[in-house]
């Protein structure tokens, strides 16, 4: 693969010879290597590139505003898929969740999670956006009404598949939040956290536990 200097280099040759098609630029990057690679640490190669300069490990990327909502509601099941149509109000949110990209904005009212999560204004043009760590974002996912909602229809939605056994729904949780299995550790602390409660407030601590 190029290296650095080359890489406009290589870019103009790659599009050239293939008449010009994106699509064979989008193919070689996400099939190359470095776009492959995941976040295993290497000892050897945290020692010699300990910036990760040279790319020996995936490097994390905050998600944009829009992809935060949307995953949260791929998880719980919620999103609709479809294309097209008219924008959501912003008071008619729960009756049609729809992609992010479909929420109706004002430039005076921007929908809280793309106010809280760096997107653009509308105001001023936009060439990159501004990445923020601030207390306000993890309060708007711990106390928002969007979120608590969100909580509950997947605690419901885990019940309907795992049952009340309470093991299956840490694993279902798991899986359908994190997309991996749960380690030791993690199942342990889970299930211990239903332990905190009575039993006829199970599914409000799963929902907690989903939160």
């Amino acid at each position: 693969k190029p290296t650095h200097p080359d890489l406009l280099d290589w870019l103009a040759v790659e599009l050239m010879e293939h008449d010009w098609s994106t699509k064979h630029i989008h193919r070689q990057i996400v099939l190359s290597s470095t776009y492959r690679q995941s976040r295993v640490v290497h000892a050897a190669n945290l020692k010699k590139d300990p910036e990760n300069r040279l790319l020996w490990s995936w490097p994390r990327r905050r998600l944009e505003a829009e992809a935060i909502r949307d995953s949260i509601l791929c998880a719980t099941g919620e999103l609709k898929r479809e294309s097209g149509g008219p924008s959501v109000p912003q008071e008619r949110e729960e009756e049609n969740l729809r992609r992010t990209i479909y929420l109706f904005q004002r430039r005076s009212e921007m929908p809280s999670v793309m106010t809280m999560f760096d997107a653009p204004d509308s105001i001023a043009s936009c060439s990159r956006r501004q990445v923020s760590t601030v207390a306000l974002q993890p309060l708007f996912m711990l106390n928002s009404k969007f979120m608590d909602r969100r909580a509950q229809v997947l605690a419901k939605k885990i019940v309907d598949s795992a049952g009340n056994d309470q093991r299956l729904q840490v694993e279902h949780a798991f899986q359908r939040v994190l997309g991996r299995a749960a380690n030791t550790d993690e199942l342990s602390r889970s299930l211990a956290f239903f332990q905190g409660g009575e039993s006829a407030n199970e599914q409000k601590r799963l929902s907690m536990l989903c939160h």
